[in-house]
């Protein structure tokens, strides 16, 4: 593990503390796990906006006909029968 520092606001210091009182855990296992969290998040909205500049590669798009098959056959006697 590698050692960060830095510098919070004193009611971000209080909240903190009284979180990881509450749950039972370091302040530092709360910073960890909170930086985790939003280091995740940002890497999914990169994903997101490459999703959107780069289409889709063929196997990505092989579920895309199945989408508009809809029900195979006449299901409306099916509602009857359930009841």
């Amino acid at each position: 593990m590698t050692m960060l520092s830095f510098r919070v606001d004193g009611s971000d210091a209080e909240a903190a503390q009284s979180w990881s009182a509450q749950l039972g855990i370091d302040r530092s296992q709360l910073f960890r796990e909170a930086l985790g969290k939003h280091l995740l998040h940002l890497e999914s909205e990169r994903g997101c906006r490459a999703l959107g500049r780069e289409p889709a590669a063929a196997e990505e798009q092989s579920l895309d006909q199945i989408e508009s098959w809809g029900p195979a056959g006449d299901w409306s006697d099916w509602s009857d029968a359930a009841r």
